[in-house]
């Protein structure tokens, strides 16, 4: 019970995808696939992972980010920073969406204008 209470819905997991959501925009805007492909695996564990605390949560994210989160994991499979770009932003759309979905649309997510990690190589 101690777990569930420290680690509560959602929102603890969304402070996690948040960072790896700008991981790995950088990590794919580079092209440091290794990293990017680390980070999308990431985002989904992550998720999974609080979806077993809110199964209620499973339906959107299933039809909504899933399926924009596999297009970004098939542009680093590929390695092809011309898909990335379009693939990503999807992926920003689906997450926009599935906070609509889900009764919380002023929760706005949008690709990062700084680097804050020094993880990413810099072009």
């Amino acid at each position: 019970m101690a777990m569930e209470k420290h680690l509560r819905g959602l929102d603890v997991a969304m402070v996690e995808l948040s960072y790896r959501y700008d991981e790995l925009y950088w990590a794919g805007t580079d092209g440091n696939w290794e990293y990017a492909g680390y980070q999308a695996g990431k985002m989904r564990l992550a998720l999974d992972n609080a979806l077993e605390r809110r199964p209620k949560r499973q339906a959107s994210t299933a039809e909504i980010f899933f399926p924009a989160l596999e297009r970004v994991e098939s542009a680093i499979a590929a390695r092809d920073r011309k898909k990335f770009p379009a693939a990503f932003e999807a992926m920003t759309a689906s997450c926009n969406a599935c906070h609509a979905a889900e009764g919380v649309p002023t929760f706005r997510v949008a690709p990062p204008d700084d680097r804050t990690s020094s993880t990413t190589r810099r072009p």
